[in-house]
């Protein structure tokens, strides 16, 4: 049986990163090994050239796959409801359509209302339920396995079904990446422009420690995704993958792109030990974010002895209301006080911010664009809120009928699709273009991009400053 898994397209212009499609690979590997006689193959748009629908779908055509598994985010619904019913017109049943990731997760049985040409969704760790669905489609026993397969979504009698979604424990069992079944791989390591856009060394890779987030940010779709139990890959596992990454892919750089590496303070020192006891010469990097509140200068410290260079955190907004609004669960007087703890360490510090929280006013999100320079951080990221399925604040929204429960988010940068009660779309997309300008146009801040950027990246650099401060859509509510 041959299985595709794949990133939906989008257009060549809103490409802003080139990084590995970590998630499929993972769930490759995972299904490679229990399922030996499969022939997996990972592919990716952005690298590959397949930026349009009649791209991505030849493609598929001449793969000839028995399954396609696309991972689908919750911006990404409507081309990925077009290509599902291109592939199914053409292909028909020779082909069996699944669909996974963020926004599977979060609308569930929904999932075929707004992706009427999947033949399945597969919710929680992808690893399991995809390769049990494909093990049973290899040996027949579909219709008497179906309500047992994890996480499955499927149709009975016309009715949409959810089975229970599984959150493996054991993470360890799932293996690390395996880049053989990853058309064009190199394209990632050693031209690909890292999550962040910064980096040291190249070639860069990409890995996971842990899943999970307890947290209950009300923003925030990522327990939805995977759990709300911090599980976390033993020491050994960790460090065995980023060992294998620089022996045998030339990595030089590693970003750990967890939502709670440092979670668990044992954690941190076993993977940062068992770098030390192996001797590997490495730059680490956190640009996918950490929590404030879970560091400490013995931690920063043993971090920083064994390669991390880079940290970066989800602050969101100068305003302690809105801290408390979001139950972000952290205050003012606390981020200061640790991104002072992580400079003393000798850390570059980014801190992610949002504007047009929905109990935010104007003046409340050009407080958010001063706060970065108000606690010394050495770079930040304004993006605007945007309502994601699932999450409370969504449903919220949703109740009070400021948003239909159809929504569905951008992330496309600088396009808005949500603005807070009181200031209109185009207020509000004036208020992100004034915060970026004012934040970027520092002459010593533009100075460090400037020698911190790589070559190539600066190209994606500008594109996605273009395209926030004149990209022309707003979508009104």
């Amino acid at each position: 049986m041959k299985v595709v898994l794949a990133k939906p397209p989008i257009p060549q212009e809103s490409v802003m990163i080139l990084t590995l499609p970590i998630g499929l690979g993972y769930i490759g590997s995972y299904l490679k090994k229990n399922i030996p006689d499969t022939k997996v193959i990972v592919i990716d748009s952005d690298v590959q050239g397949y930026h349009s629908v009649d791209k991505f779908v030849k493609r598929i055509k001449d793969e000839k796959p028995d399954v396609l598994g696309i991972t689908v985010f919750s911006h990404m619904v409507l081309i990925t409801k077009e290509v599902l019913k291109r592939i199914k017109a053409e292909l028909g049943k020779d082909i069996c359509l699944v669909v996974g990731g963020p926004h599977v997760n979060a609308v569930r049985e929904k999932v075929f209302r707004d992706m009427p040409s999947a033949d399945f969704g597969i919710i929680s760790d992808g690893e399991l339920g995809l390769t049990a669905l494909v093990e049973c489609l290899n040996n027949g026993s579909l219709q008497e396995e179906m309500s047992r397969i994890p996480g499955l979504l499927y149709r009975h009698n016309g009715a949409a079904c959810v089975n229970p979604n599984i959150f493996n424990p054991n993470i360890d069992g799932y293996d690390f990446i395996d880049y053989k079944n990853i058309v064009n791989v190199n394209d990632y390591l050693k031209g690909g422009s890292p999550m962040g856009l910064f980096h040291l060394r190249a070639p860069v890779a990409t890995i996971i420690t842990t899943r999970g987030c307890p947290f209950p940010c009300r923003f925030c779709a990522s327990a939805l995704n995977t759990g709300k139990k911090v599980r976390s890959r033993s020491s050994m596992h960790v460090v065995a993958e980023i060992k294998d990454l620089v022996v045998n892919y030339g990595a030089r750089e590693i970003h750990i792109m967890d939502d709670n590496f440092t979670f668990s303070k044992q954690h941190v020192r076993d993977i940062c030990q068992g770098i030390t006891n192996e001797n590997l010469d490495i730059s680490i990097a956190m640009p996918n974010g950490i929590r404030l509140d879970t560091v400490d200068e013995e931690m920063l410290f043993i971090m920083k002895k064994v390669g991390f260079y880079s940290l970066g955190f989800g602050i969101e907004t100068a305003s302690a209301d809105t801290l408390k609004y979001i139950s972000k669960g952290i205050t003012r007087e606390l981020i200061k006080e640790k991104v002072a703890l992580a400079k003393k360490a000798g850390f570059q510090t980014v801190g992610f911010f949002i504007l047009g929280f929905p109990n935010e006013t104007v003046q409340d999100n050009y407080n958010t664009g001063r706060f970065p320079d108000e606690i010394g951080l050495d770079f930040a990221s304004f993006g605007n809120f945007t309502p994601l399925p699932g999450t409370s604040l969504y449903n919220e929204l949703v109740k009070k009928k400021e948003i239909k429960d159809d929504f569905l988010p951008s992330f496309s940068s600088g396009e808005i699709t949500y603005s807070p009660k009181g200031i209109t779309p185009k207020e509000l997309k004036q208020i992100q273009e004034r915060v970026i300008l004012f934040y970027y146009l520092n002459p010593r801040r533009l100075y460090k991009i400037i020698s911190l950027l790589k070559l190539k990246d600066v190209k994606y650099a500008f594109r996605r400053l273009f395209l926030i401060l004149f990209r022309p859509k707003i979508r009104e509510r």
